[in-house]
């Protein structure tokens, strides 16, 4: 494939000597109005557009099943709205080096073509410009374009690479969504937001490199990107929106700069593998079920009572995770995972103590939550689950605390039992 304005001349002879355009007179194929090309009548096969030609118009091949292959003229600038939707045969077009403009859905829908060309002067994609065109491995948009139309590549299955304009400030709602063979991403410097859905359903995707310039993450970005493993917010971004990483089943940590104030509902619902999630920020708006009730919060400046209800236990069992690593926090937050832990009693210890979460019980030992006999519960459940390790804070807080009720006084060798 290549631009037909720079296509060697013996390219155009095999086209133009192609079957079904011998002995046959060209000219009745084509409406053409003003240099338009306002309807295509031929047979399809592999068609060469007249030299004169500024523009294809709208719906000019519009269902043509048979055209497998387009030239356009040198002077093409633009190709209408729906110019080739639905022209499943089509494999290979040659677009012409000076084209502006595709236009909205001009390729839709044609299942069989293949990678094409875009060329360095092309400004405008369209909305769904190549909506479900199937074939489509890779792509590389020219520098210059600055926006992508929306759900201009959405159900490309077949793309698995796309390289970036550094020029593009904005991707339209579902631009990529349901390219389900898309592997990794880097959207360019400039781009300040990803509108709704742009990558929704990429269920290929591992890796996403955000920008610095990202300020908003719409919503459902990236639902069901379920294979999503790698992500890094950048200071800067404000707002990540309903649904935006619902279902992506394999992230498993994830840091939220200061600067973000707001996560819509069940932003990373669903993430079932997120084990915890940093946010550094200390005034926080949270929709309905923006978080898994079981990730682990590591908030130092953010209060257990901004939180909702069902985060809160990862939250204090955040705190002393940051506690047991010389993390400075807020009293507001000490105040409030302790009054939690306090709350919770046992239950939450006892979960602490088969998950292996040590500082859990340190934290607790530190601040003399455990009573006597719910102390004596947690000796008994470590002894259970082979958590010797885990024994000797707890042994050393029951000894300490009630040397003189029947128990016997700490021991070494009670260890080794």
């Amino acid at each position: 494939m290549g631009d037909f304005g720079h296509a060697p001349s013996d390219t155009l002879r095999r086209l133009r000597g192609a079957d079904g355009w011998k002995g046959r007179d060209m000219a009745t194929d084509f409406i053409i109005e003003n240099g338009v090309l306002t309807r295509y009548l031929g047979p399809g096969g592999a068609v060469v557009l007249p030299d004169d030609l500024t523009a294809v118009g709208a719906a000019a091949f519009y269902g043509c099943v048979s055209l497998t292959s387009v030239a356009f003229g040198p002077w093409v600038r633009t190709i209408g709205d729906s110019a080739f939707l639905g022209c499943t045969s089509l494999e290979t077009v040659y677009l012409p080096a000076y084209l502006k403009s595709i236009g909205a859905g001009a390729f839709r829908g044609c299942r069989s073509l293949k990678s094409p060309v875009l060329p360095a002067g092309l400004r405008t994609i369209g909305h769904e410009a190549f909506a479900r065109c199937y074939a489509i491995t890779s792509l590389t948009l020219p520098e210059g374009i600055t926006e992508l139309g929306d759900g201009a590549f959405t159900g490309c299955a077949a793309l698995k690479e796309v390289h970036f304009p550094s020029t593009l400030r904005s991707l339209g709602a579902r631009t990529f969504a349901h390219c389900s063979s898309l592997k990794s991403l880097k959207i360019p410097e400039g781009v300040t937001e990803l509108d709704e859905s742009v990558f929704s359903g990429c269920g290929a995707l591992r890796l996403a490199e955000l920008p610095r310039s990202l300020k908003k993450i719409g919503r459902c970005a990236f639902l069901c990107c379920a294979h999503l493993e790698y992500l890094s917010f950048p200071d800067g971004l404000t707002e990540i929106g309903d649904h935006a990483f619902w279902d992506c089943a394999a992230l498993k940590e994830l840091h939220l700069p200061a600067t973000v104030r707001h996560l819509g509902a069940n932003a990373f619902w669903d993430s079932v593998e997120l084990g915890s999630i940093r946010i550094d920020t200390d005034a926080l708006t949270l929709g309905s079920h923006a978080l898994p009730k079981s990730v682990e919060i590591l908030a130092p400046f953010l209060p257990l009572s901004c939180l909702p209800a069902d985060n809160r236990a990862g939250a204090a069992l955040g705190y002393t995770a940051l506690r047991k690593a010389g993390e400075p926090c807020s009293d507001q937050v000490r105040r409030e995972a302790i009054d939690y832990l306090k709350k919770s009693g046992l239950p939450i210890l006892k979960q602490a103590a088969k998950d292996g979460r040590d500082h859990v019980l340190v934290c607790a030992v530190e601040e003399e939550i455990p009573g006597r006999e719910e102390t004596l519960q947690l000796i008994d459940l470590l002894r259970s689950l082979g958590r010797t390790d885990a024994l000797l804070p707890l042994m050393a807080y029951r000894d300490r605390k009630w040397p003189a009720e029947g128990e016997e006084l700490f021991d070494m060798s009670e260890l080794e039992d």
